[in-house]
């Protein structure tokens, strides 16, 4: 009993004791929590103790960004600033490196050089660009410093951390690259520069003011802008410069000033007032560029413009300024004026043979010869290459324009003394007056062309008047000249015609001349005589002589078939030779039809060898050696004639018609073409007499011993298909 009642108390003792301990440890755990709550009020006090610390509070209100950094880098602290300036919150920057601050380009300069910043900052200043979080990156300067203790609140114990300041040097750097790029613009600007204060005294000058001026910066700096004064400008006019500056703060225009040696110079002057904040001029900036060279290009310039550089005449421009001026003066009043256009001969003649220094002789020496011709108040003006106008003002009658005229073709009509050499040439004129042909410049200018362009079909060396009738000439000239620009492009229009040279001492057919013939627009037959110096003149002569050529060669493959020996003779214009007509050309045609080059005469006119060019002489000493055989047509028409059988490479000659006319009579013509007949015997040259009307003249060209004839008493020209049938019977 007494074991048991003890051990049931013992089991109540042990309860007792266990409440006990529980009661202990619960008033442990509150201890526990009254001391932890005491450290942490007792931190707090420290930390806002510490925050009442004057490092504490310039680290976290200061201007620039700091950091606090440890021997690696890492981030234990930043400030608010630094938190703007890379536009990030604190807590994402505390625990990283700060060398992901920097740009990719940047990091690795930083990390190269922090562990020499961490151990030693003193003196040590680095320079990269800071990237933003959103934004461009900016350019920092980060300057370090030793913390040996930091603030306990920081938590990282005794350890060393390096103080980081960062700041922004944008604002910085732009304005240095304004003041270099001033500097650069004050130094390398191409116009003189300089700066006064607001009393006018000289504060700096650039590179260019030297230059200019003469005067060195140490020799103005300090002085006044009146050392540059050239006495030529008026006190008045410096008293309106600066009353403008000082009402409108700028002011530009021309001025005379004087340099260093005393020469005076022109100059254009810029000169603006610089204000400070509150409106006051604090200085004045002069540019000003010297425009003597360029007042003297601007001349020479204008002169150019409206004067001929060789003749120094006035050019069409001035000329049509001037016409304009009398066109408007003479409108009020009553008196006549006359504009003449001069157009010379042969200039191109002479150009060729004695060279171009000549020729700008013989046009400079005419121009003086027209001045003497007409008063100074007329206007003789050139043109373009060899035409010259003159506008004779202020007409009594329209015979005063005659008289003129007349008076030139007598002066250009003495020979020109060229390098010892003399020269002839010959003029063309043509008049038209206002008010009657006329009372628009343009309209003056078509009437005084036309006429010239009468005068030389007139003959040349004369003068004519405008006439209404020669615009429709013009007008029908024009609308020749667009008909056969059609039948170029189409070629349809055109025909070969041949005409028969006979053998006269046998009977037998020699060949055929080429000619051609135009069907304008299918209705009539267009003669030679009109269109083809109208395809010269337009330049057309090319296209249409290659259509020739190529059709001829055509048609004399076909007309061998039937005579072997056979040949054609085709003309060749003066505009071909020697530019435009290619040998290699030629030879290509020929070829593409089995012929060879004796297979073609080319004839060529006197007009082609009063050129008498080394280029001409070239061209035909060529096509002599390439085979080509060369015919001189009617001959005996020009002055020159004898000379031409000497000079040039020639195979054959034509009598011309108007010799062959008259034969059968006791004239002077049955003499000369025996003379010819005999000269061409000695010289070892064929001679086809043109122009055969009559069998009598046949028979008596055949006794006079001329081997060839050509004409209407032999056969007409006739159809190029045509001229096989007429072989055939002609042989019969």
């Amino acid at each position: 009993m007494d074991i048991e009642a003890f051990g049931i108390g013992k089991i109540q003792n042990t309860g007792d004791s266990a409440k006990l301990l529980r009661k202990s440890a619960e008033a442990d755990d509150v201890r526990h929590l009254e001391l932890e709550g005491r450290n942490r009020e007792l931190r707090h006090n420290m930390v806002e103790l510490e925050q009442l610390n004057p490092f504490y509070l310039l680290f976290h209100q200061a201007p620039v960004g700091y950091l606090a950094l440890d021997n690696i880098g890492l981030i234990h602290e930043v400030n608010e600033t630094f938190c703007r300036m890379v536009d990030q919150e604190r807590n994402q920057l505390i625990g990283r490196s700060f060398s992901e601050c920097a740009t990719d380009v940047e990091r690795g300069v930083f990390l190269a050089r922090y562990r020499a910043l961490f151990r030693n900052p003193v003196g040590q200043n680095l320079e990269l660009f800071i990237r933003r979080a959103h934004g461009p990156a900016f350019y920092a300067h980060l300057q370090g410093a030793k913390i040996s203790a930091p603030p306990a609140c920081w938590q990282v114990g005794n350890r060393s951390l390096l103080l980081l300041a960062v700041a922004d040097l944008t604002e910085r750097k732009r304005a240095e690259e304004k003041l270099r790029l001033a500097a650069t613009v004050f130094e390398a600007s191409a116009d003189s520069i300089m700066v006064t204060d607001a009393r006018g005294v000289i504060k700096a000058v650039n590179g260019v003011f030297t230059k200019v001026t003469g005067y060195e910066p140490q020799e103005v700096i300090g002085g006044n802008p009146r050392i540059l004064k050239s006495g030529r400008m008026p006190a008045e006019h410096y008293a309106h410069v600066w009353r403008t500056l000082t009402e409108a703060g700028y002011w530009e225009g021309e001025i005379w000033n004087r340099r260093k040696n005393g020469k005076v110079y022109q100059e254009w002057l810029t000169i603006t007032a610089v204000c400070d904040s509150e409106g006051q001029t604090i200085e004045y900036v002069a540019i000003f560029s010297d425009i003597t060279r360029r007042r003297l290009s601007t001349e020479e310039i204008n002169y150019q413009a409206h004067y001929d550089s060789l003749t120094r005449l006035p050019n069409r421009n001035l000329l049509l300024e001037r016409l304009g001026q009398a066109i408007q003066q003479n409108k009020r009043g009553l008196r006549k004026f006359a504009l003449l256009f001069i157009g010379l001969d042969r200039f191109k003649s002479i150009n060729d043979t004695l060279g171009h220094v000549a020729g700008d002789r013989l046009l400079q020496e005419t121009a003086q010869r027209l001045l003497g011709c007409v008063r100074i108040s007329d206007t003789v003006a050139r043109q373009v290459s060899d035409e010259f106008a003159i506008l004779l003002r202020d007409m009594e009658q329209s015979t005063d324009a005659a008289q003129v005229a007349v008076k030139i073709l007598g002066a250009l009509a003495q020979p020109f003394d060229l390098d010892s050499q003399s020269a002839h040439v010959s003029a063309n004129i043509g008049i038209t007056l206002f008010p009657d042909d006329g009372q628009e410049s343009a309209q003056l200018f078509r009437n005084a062309d036309l006429a010239m362009y009468r005068a030389k079909e007139a003959g040349r060396n004369t003068f004519q008047f405008f006439e209404p009738a020669m615009t429709e000439a013009a007008q029908a000239r024009r609308a020749l000249e667009a008909d056969f620009r059609h039948a170029l492009e189409c070629k349809d229009e055109f025909t070969l015609f041949l005409q028969p040279i006979v053998d006269l001492r046998n009977h037998r057919v020699n060949g055929f001349e080429v000619l051609s013939r135009w069907r304008r627009r299918q209705e009539e037959w267009t003669p030679p005589d009109r269109f083809i110096p109208l395809a010269e003149e337009s330049g057309l002569i090319h296209e249409f002589s290659q259509w020739m050529l190529t059709e001829a060669c055509r048609w004399l493959a076909m007309l061998k078939t039937e005579a072997s020996h056979l040949h054609l003779a085709v003309n060749l214009s003066g505009r071909q030779i020697p530019d435009r007509l290619s040998l290699d050309w030629l030879n290509s045609i020929l070829a593409g039809h089995r012929l060879s080059p004796d297979d073609l005469m080319l004839e060529i006119t006197e007009g082609v060898l009063l050129a008498d060019s080394l280029a001409t002489r070239a061209w035909l000493a060529e096509a002599r050696q390439r085979g080509f055989k060369i015919s001189l047509d009617d001959f005996g028409t020009g002055y020159s004639s004898l000379a031409y059988l000497k000079s040039f490479p020639l195979d054959r000659i034509k009598i011309d018609k108007s010799f062959v006319r008259d034969i059968e009579s006791q004239t002077p013509d049955k003499a000369l073409v025996r003379a010819i007949l005999a000269l061409a015997v000695e010289l070892g040259l064929e001679v086809i007499a043109e122009g055969v009307e009559t069998n009598s003249q046949l028979l008596l060209l055949r006794e006079m011993g001329c081997p060839y004839g050509q004409g209407y008493g032999i056969a007409r020209p006739m159809p190029a298909q045509g001229a096989i049938e007429w072989i055939r019977n002609f042989s019969q």
